[in-house]
């Protein structure tokens, strides 16, 4: 199993223990009983432990020939061998996926080029170019290119291009460009460009651009730009007020007021 970790610029962990650059390491005070320390430590694919990771030295470690004791959220091992060292998160994802371990590795970066395919765990980056697909867990960043699908977990970023698909969860911010979807959850923001579909939950905003069309729950605000001539301007209405009902899909008519898209 090849699996993770951080150390400080000068190869050192917890308590000044030192990390090879390259090579096999083993734990000299191994014990397997489940508690922290008596081994080496690192994160699966999948481990979501904050505590783990320090600006520093960023390694992936192949355990070898060694029991690997699960912590809750990180591993310990008795020997194993260092392959790789990075100087950031983001360039020891690129080399993971390269030698066949994409993750998801939280508070990690993955990308994918067009037609790709990019997902990381929660706080991750994940991009993928034109026609891909990224995906990042909560409080994540996922953005694709032009026809591409982006999501987000609660609280995270998503963006697309035009034509493209960008969907976050409960308080997350979704962007997509000309003629994109783009669907927020609760008290989360949702824009989408010309002829675009913006969605949010309740307490949410959604933005659309011209001949676009913008839904939001209850508390929510929609706005739909359009242009007058010289000049970009934009309707806004809030639920609640004005006939502005909650999840009904509104478009602007010629007066530039709202009105119910499917009817």
């Amino acid at each position: 199993m090849i699996v993770v970790r951080s150390c400080k610029q000068d190869m050192t962990s917890h308590n000044g223990f030192q990390w090879p650059e390259t090579g096999f390491i083993e734990a000299p005070d191994w014990n397997d009983t489940p508690q922290c320390g008596h081994g080496l430590h690192a994160l699966r694919p999948g481990d979501n432990n904050p505590g783990e990771w320090h600006a520093g030295k960023y390694l992936a470690v192949e355990t070898h020939d060694s029991p690997i004791i699960d912590l809750g959220g990180k591993v310990k091992f008795r020997r194993g061998e260092v392959l790789h060292v990075a100087d950031n998160m983001h360039d020891l994802s690129l080399w993971l996926t390269g030698h066949g371990s994409p993750g998801p590795w939280y508070y990690g970066s993955a990308t994918a080029g067009d037609r790709g395919t990019a997902t990381v765990g929660e706080y991750g980056t994940a991009t993928a170019g034109d026609g891909g697909s990224a995906t990042a867990g909560d409080r994540g960043t996922a953005t694709v290119g032009e026809y591409g699908s982006a999501t987000a977990g609660d609280g995270g970023s998503a963006t697309a291009g035009n034509s493209g698909t960008a969907t976050v969860g409960y308080g997350g911010l979704a962007t997509a460009g000309n003629s994109g979807t783009a669907t927020a959850g609760k008290y989360g923001t949702a824009t989408a460009g010309k002829y675009g579909t913006a969605t949010a939950g309740d307490g949410g905003s959604a933005t659309a651009g011209d001949r676009g069309t913008a839904t939001v729950g209850e508390y929510g605000i929609i706005q739909i730009t359009w242009w007058d001539g010289a000049r970009k301007r934009i309707t806004i209405g809030y639920v609640g007020e004005m006939g502005i009902e909650p999840n009904v899909k509104y478009r602007l008519n010629d007066k530039h007021e709202f009105e119910k898209a499917d009817g």
